[in-house]
């Protein structure tokens, strides 16, 4: 039986239309319609209806629910164990704690690694305070941090240690590696084990250290290559006199963007940003917060450098630095910066020992190794790689194929019964916009 348009009606005196809901279910493919078109009595109709509502309303209750647990977007967590034929040695930066060789016949002061150590030396709150003014050596120190920061890159480097001095034997694989000044060192290895590792002796210089450094040492970083190394948050202190060994296994950790719930970010691959990790965007973010208040940046930061640095002993710009970070601190952090979608760590496992001093019968020299030389070996304990990865617990097409399943269970539907009943709904609409007299009666053709 044909589908009835809305010129298959019946006129009456009045001239009012007709369209036939009977006509219309009664040829359904859909049981549960076709039986209300088709029943005789009125309580036959009713009992089909009130089934149909029931089915309708368990497949919304059903879907809704569902909807609310797919909106989630909830992940699970793999873990795969690979065990790989090489694995891509990590970057190693090895920095000294004395930024700057004191030069006992000159009059430059050094300055600290840790340039935090400032906040230290003088503070918006000791001044309010009333505290005692600041003594001479912190406004040495002070002086010495200006003075630093005022400084370009070159000079900066030509001051400091020269890096054939710090590095003073260098092997990679039981090769001698080259001695070059690299932002990183990059390599791919076959083996595991001490010997198959970076081997490095370092020579600290403490004749040549400032006197405001308060440590003898330097600072190791171990880190992924495409990132920049952050001494202030991983970096390990060593210590001279030691043979420190550091044994690596490399951990990933893969995320899901957007809509999931860590929202990464693929930093590398970013447009038109310079940042390539989360620690750069923090950075950023808090040098844009102190331009924007202090309408200065914090130098000590390491990015934005050529925007206007603030004085460190300038009270001004000492107590709005202050300020800056307290509100941040107190409002929560207003950083978009969240987590990488591929970061790898190397799960450092350290231990050292004495170094035995160098053959010699020189008391001084024996001094001299024991507090300036560190030997340091990087290698992989293991080729194994662990890899923890997200993955979307409900995917879109799950979705669909549940509400497919719930329409097959309570009404028997096919997609193409499906289309069916939006083809009918659309005549009925069309019918009932497009005439005003337009009401629905059961009739006969």
């Amino acid at each position: 039986m044909e589908n009835p348009k809305c010129n298959s009606t019946k006129t009456t005196s009045n001239n009012q239309r007709y369209i036939s809901i009977s006509t219309l279910f009664s040829s359904s493919s859909v049981f549960v319609l076709s039986r209300i078109g088709q029943s005789k009595h009125s309580l036959g109709k009713l009992f089909w209806f009130i089934l149909l509502a029931i089915s309708v309303g368990s497949i919304s209750y059903k879907i809704r629910r569902f909807w609310n647990y797919y909106s989630q977007y909830p992940v699970v967590m793999s873990l795969t164990v690979q065990q790989k034929q090489s694995l891509e040695f990590p970057a190693v930066t090895v920095c000294n704690l004395n930024r700057i060789r004191y030069n006992p016949n000159g009059d430059h002061i050094g300055t600290p690694l840790i340039i935090s150590e400032s906040r230290s030396l003088i503070s918006c709150k000791q001044i309010r305070n009333g505290s005692e003014p600041v003594e001479q050596a912190s406004k040495e120190k002070l002086e010495a941090l200006k003075e630093y920061y005022m400084m370009e890159e070159r000079r900066r480097y030509r001051l400091g240690h020269n890096h054939s001095d710090l590095v003073a034997n260098c092997s990679f694989g039981s090769k001698s590696c080259s001695n070059i000044r690299l932002s990183h060192f990059v390599n791919i290895r076959y083996e595991i084990g001490v010997n198959s590792g970076l081997v490095l002796k370092l020579e600290l210089e403490q004749k040549f250290y400032s006197k405001v450094t308060h440590t003898y040492g330097g600072i190791l970083v171990i880190h992924d290559p495409s990132e920049l190394p952050n001494p202030e948050g991983h970096g390990l202190i060593l210590t001279p006199g030691y043979e420190i060994s550091v044994s690596l296994q490399q951990t990933v950790h893969r995320r899901l963007q957007s809509p999931y719930k860590d929202h990464c970010m693929e930093y590398n691959f970013k447009e038109g940003s310079f940042m390539n990790s989360k620690d750069t965007c923090v950075r950023t973010c808090m040098q844009e917060n102190n331009f924007a208040k202090c309408h200065c940046v914090e130098k000590s930061l390491g990015v934005m450098d050529n925007l206007e640095p603030c004085n460190p002993i300038n009270m001004t710009d000492v107590c709005c630095l202050d300020q800056v970070l307290q509100t941040m601190a107190k409002d929560g952090p207003p950083c978009k910066c969240p987590l990488p979608c591929t970061s790898v760590h190397y799960n450092e496992i350290i231990s050292k020992a004495y170094l035995i001093p160098e053959f010699s019968k020189s008391y001084s020299r024996k001094k001299h190794f024991m507090n300036d030389t560190v030997m340091l070996k990087i290698f992989y304990s293991t080729l194994e790689r662990h890899v923890y990865e997200q993955k979307p617990k409900s995917e879109l097409h799950e979705f669909l194929s549940f509400i497919g399943n719930e329409l097959g269970l309570w009404f028997g539907l096919s997609m193409i019964a499906a289309l069916e009943i939006l083809e009918k709904l659309g005549l009925i609409m069309k019918c009932a916009i497009g005439r005003k007299d337009f009401f629905l009666k059961r009739s006969q053709y």
